[in-house]
């Protein structure tokens, strides 16, 4: 339903005339016709709080100085603004929040020069002054002051004297600097939703914290940076681009880390990216981020680790080479192998121009149909199914529109987060929720109705909820009896959502990892046939839809159409059903270890953790640029940022799809006769329906493939057992690397190492935490061997586990025993207590 839009009054400010919606304060009107108020704690995106005082305004027929951020504009108001008594007052005001805060920079006669000319270390673990704060010339305070003409202070000092807090990954605390302007509050709780921060204490020991002494991580944060972009001092500051300075500029593009395709900040100083913040975007996150689009891009693109020259294998030893001997040598290998000998893996993080490049590279380069992506695992189901669901009007941002949210095994906590601030903005209006999810989420305290099915059943009841969303009469008690839910509470649960004239049912990405998927797929097939029902499908891989659409698999090529011929992949690599002699891998590790070849190439942005025979140094998303589409079927730009010379400075990186069609080029191939990105998107844009010849962030729907559909193979017989043991999907990828292995912040939210059960069970069991458990399957012949973490989020009678979503390309963490061989997920399996 189209929301309305207020009526339109006026008003006058310093005599002038202006327009602005009904309902605005008076602060927003002058803000919507560029008429500037002071202000330091007044944000647009947050309620009125009337802390800084320096808003204040004379408005004629009212007494005294009301403040502006606090105060309804109506219609035919007269304001002034700038006056000289209100000059004055502004004055006093700032010299009291001054007098708490580091001010000797900011009065001193000699701050230009000193800016100038500064000989004094600035990186400093205290804030004391402008010249050792991380927000020196990008301060708001620093602004004011200069505005208002504050040269001394009256009043006396008082320093707080608080230790700085660096015991958060993300950033760092001083509330030395802090002036309670309580936007970081207001934004954590009325925007994220989550309300973490809080003031704690009161009088002049007031303090923002999160309550009762907690860390953020204890308190829930979901570490978006929200707080960090809103405050108006240095007090709140991100740890990896603290001391970069005032940025030269920014450019808009979209996040490379998830398939939301959030629209991003890139802030860049000598041609170098140096940090990122949200932007404003309307269509999908309005101005919101997680953990990963915040704050780890400088970081994935500039670790010391990163490869960035092109390397060959000479006898035992891995040499740089230059780039025409290492295309001299993979051409060299490439000329001499059959078709049948070859395969090309790619990731679905690449952009569609490098995707669409690979996929004709193999096929009328190499002449073979053996091209598949590691995107198949994320699009289970087949990839009819999610051509099916790509057809659909996906809109992420209606889900903040929605009356009824139905989430299936969704936290959104780390993951898809901009999701998460959906739901609770949807919430805020009276919408209701529904989650199925077996285990604890960020999600549970918000629902009105929470069902625990059986690890593995989410897919049984989303199959019951999806008949009646089609106007079908459900069968709730045969459901509640396989998911193991109580049937009344089914029911509810069931009534609650067919409420609903605007409904949104969000599909978490653990429950595309069980292996039995028959129920879920009907379920989302039914739901594809419903009214009115806004689908969302969240997945793993950035471009995974960019994937399907630009035809790197098998069976189907550019724009959908199927390929008839049969071609080898992934499965057959991993089965060991088929042995390739070259293997060519493009911005993906899709093995734990070197897998069977008699060359292997890998075209990434880090090498790889087992040996290879010849690396191909890519660019960073930073680096290329290009597209990438969204699950909404959005294609979005990734600018680039950095455009620095080729050589041993900066490096030897060159664009996926360059790369390609140099080595085409080398192969005496003209098929990738390509001079730039926008000469791969004509041939898309030809090969694909629908596709823009540059960037158009309308949504699009995808023409669904005549392929079969089917649900993922279970697998072996069911076994036998006490408890369930559940693999959940996890992990930070991008390009076949788990990116918290180059992002520090990340490591402290690293995926649990081990084994994870609920506290009733593990003391059912006689265990304490650290203790090692012995988990068994078909029949005690296989097994893996952990120690046993009590996790209150974990369901009653299962253990879990997290599988990560990267196969290779991590150092830290390692999976327990031979679980990747485990034929089922989830397996009934037997516990057992281990000594030692």
């Amino acid at each position: 339903m189209a929301r309305k839009e207020p009526p339109t009054l006026t008003m006058e400010i310093n005599h002038r005339p202006v327009s602005f919606p009904e309902g605005v304060t008076v602060h927003r009107a002058a803000e919507l016709n560029d008429i500037d108020i002071p202000s330091l704690c007044s944000h647009k995106d947050l309620s009125p709080f009337g802390g800084c005082r320096l808003c204040m305004v004379e408005i004629e027929g009212m007494r005294g100085y009301p403040l502006s951020c606090s105060t309804t504009a109506q219609e035919g108001m007269k304001v002034l603004t700038d006056t000289a008594t209100l000059g004055d007052l502004r004055k006093e005001i700032l010299k009291l929040i001054l007098s708490e805060h580091p001010s000797s920079c900011l009065i001193c006669d000699e701050r230009v020069e000193c800016k100038e000319y500064q000989g004094t270390i600035r990186k400093a673990g205290v804030t004391t002054g402008c010249r050792f704060c991380p927000n020196d010339g990008q301060c708001e305070l620093q602004d004011l002051v200069e505005k208002i003409g504050v040269t001394e202070i009256d009043f006396p000092i008082d320093y707080h004297g608080y230790d700085p807090e660096h015991d958060d990954p993300f950033y760092d605390r001083d509330y030395n600097v802090c002036i309670l302007c309580g936007r970081c509050v207001r934004m954590c709780q009325e925007v994220r939703g989550t309300s973490v921060l809080a003031f704690t204490y009161r009088g002049p020991k007031a303090k923002i914290s999160p309550a009762f002494g907690r860390s953020h991580a204890e308190a829930g944060c979901e570490f978006c940076g929200a707080c960090v972009d809103v405050c108006p001092t240095g007090a709140l500051a991100d740890k990896a681009s603290k001391w970069e300075g005032k940025p030269d500029g920014s450019l808009i593009s979209t996040c490379p880390f998830c398939a939301i395709g959030c629209q991003i900040e890139l802030y860049h100083k000598n041609g170098r990216l140096t940090g990122v913040r949200a932007n404003l975007d309307p269509e999908i996150n309005d101005g919101q981020l997680c953990v990963k689009g915040r704050f780890c891009l400088p970081e994935v693109t500039h670790h010391f680790e990163r490869a960035k020259r092109p390397l060959l294998r000479k006898g035992q030893y891995f040499r740089q080479v230059s780039w025409e001997e290492a295309l001299e040598r993979v051409a060299g290998e490439l000329k001499g192998v059959s078709p049948e000998d070859f395969v090309m893996l790619v990731s679905p993080d690449l952009s569609n121009e490098s995707l669409f490049a690979a996929q004709k590279f193999a096929r009328e380069c190499i002449g073979t149909n053996n091209i598949d992506s590691t995107a198949r695992m994320e699009l289970a189901g087949g990839l009819a199914l999610w051509s099916r669901l790509f057809s659909l009007p996906i809109s992420i941002k209606d889900i903040a529109r929605a009356d009824v949210i139905l989430a299936v095994g969704l936290d959104s906590r780390f993951n898809f987060s901009v999701v998460g601030t959906k739901v609770r903005k949807a919430l805020e209006t009276g919408a209701k929720l529904v989650t199925i999810d077996p285990c604890d989420s960020n999600l549970a305290g918000y629902t009105d109705d929470w069902l625990c099915p059986a690890p593995g059943k989410e897919g049984t009841l989303l199959k019951a909820f999806a008949e009646r969303l089609a106007g079908r009469e459900a069968d709730a008690s045969a459901a509640a009896a396989e998911a193991g839910v109580d049937k009344d509470k089914l029911e509810e649960a069931l009534a609650i959502i067919s409420s609903g004239h605007e409904p949104a049912v969000i599909i978490g990405p653990r429950v595309f990892h069980y292996d039995d998927g028959a129920a879920l797929v009907d379920g989302l097939l039914t739901l594809a046939g419903a009214k009115k029902v806004n689908i969302i499908p969240l997945y793993f891989g950035v471009n995974a839809r960019g994937a399907l659409e630009m035809g790197v698999f098998p069976e189907v090529g550019p724009g959908g159409v199927s390929r008839n011929g049969k071609g080898f992949g992934w499965a057959e690599l991993l089965g060991g059903s088929w042995r390739p002699k070259v293997i060519y891998c493009v911005g993906d590790v899709a093995f734990r270890e070197r897998p069977d070849c008699d060359f292997l190439i890998v075209q990434d942005t880090y090498l790889p953790p087992f040996k290879v025979d010849a690396f191909l140094p890519a660019a960073s998303f930073a680096e290329a640029g290009g597209t990438l589409i969204n699950m909404e079927g959005r294609v979005q730009d990734v600018v680039q940022v950095e455009n620095l010379p080729e050589g041993v400075v900066f490096g030897f990186m060159r664009p996926d799809w360059r790369i390609l069609a140099d080595i085409a080029n080398a192969l005496g191939s003209q098929a990738l006769n390509y001079q730039s990105a926008g000469d791969v998107r004509k041939e898309i844009r030809a090969a694909v329906p629908g596709f823009p010849v540059e960037p158009n962030r309308s949504p699009r729907r995808m023409k669904a493939l005549d392929l079969p559909t089917r649900a993922t193979a279970s697998g072996g017989k069911a076994a036998d057992g006490d408890f369930w043991f559940v693999a959940e999907p996890g992990g930070y990828r991008h390009r076949g690397i788990d990116i918290a292995s180059k992002v520090g912040g990340l490591c402290e939210l690293a995926l649990e190492e081990g084994f994870r059960m609920h506290p009733e069970d593990v003391e059912s069991l006689g265990l304490a935490a650290g203790d090692s458990i012995r988990v068994t399957w078909d029949d005690g012949r296989a097994g893996a061997t952990a120690a046993v973490k009590a996790d209150p989020e974990c369901s009653r009678g299962a253990v879990y586990f997290t599988r990560r979503v990267i196969l290779g390309g991590f150092k830290q963490g390692r999976e327990p025993g031979p679980i990747p061989g485990l034929r089922k997920n989830p397996a009934r399996v037997r516990v057992t207590r281990t000594e030692g």
